[in-house]
């Protein structure tokens, strides 16, 4: 794994991810998921996606839920081995609900702006956003302010704050990209 560190705050791993655990992802993706999910365009939304709350799945999506807790633990073992420790010294966290998107076109120029009140009601100091791409693509994040791009290569993981002075938006080069996107909360 590469780690390559933009600034401060913004930091991509390439090669983050297993290639099977992508492969697994995608296809459930498109065997599973994608017949279950609204499509969100525009008014409001900040991409244009596919997308669906792992924490929707239940029991009785047969077969499928086994791989809601699979998709959690490799996104958590992430964060406890090479992000917390690395970039964000962070003790104890609470994880977000997971999002599994598919991109169908570019996303418009915006910061997450996750409220600071975290699922247990308490203030978080500190919000990661963790963005892992699963597909291959070719496009581009890209955060203006800071003037930094980066290419979002599969099997690659990005964390950066979701405040204000971290806009951001994608440059899509085609539809189709599939990301996991959660928010990592410093518990207090």
């Amino acid at each position: 794994m590469k780690k390559n560190m933009y600034d401060q705050y913004i930091n991509h791993f390439e090669d983050a991810l297993d290639p099977i655990f992508c492969d697994q992802v995608v296809d459930f993706f498109n065997s599973y998921l994608e017949k279950k999910i609204e499509t969100n365009y525009g008014t409001g939304e900040n991409t244009s996606s596919k997308k669906i709350l792992l924490d929707s799945l239940s029991e009785s999506d047969k077969g499928n839920y086994h791989i809601k807790d699979y998709i959690y633990s490799t996104i958590r073992k992430f964060i406890i081995e090479s992000i917390i420790p690395k970039v964000y010294p962070i003790v104890n966290f609470d994880l977000e609900p997971i999002q599994i998107r598919k991109m169908i076109g570019p996303t418009l120029n915006h910061s997450d702006n996750v409220d600071p009140i975290n699922l247990n009601n308490r203030i978080s100091y500190r919000v990661i956003t963790i963005l892992a791409n699963i597909s291959e693509s070719s496009d581009v994040l890209v955060f203006p302010r800071q003037n930094i791009r980066i290419p979002l290569s599969r099997k690659s993981i990005i964390a950066f704050p979701p405040y204000w002075m971290f806009e951001h938006f994608s440059e899509s080069t085609k539809p189709g990209r599939i990301t996991i996107a959660t928010w990592v909360r410093e518990s207090v």
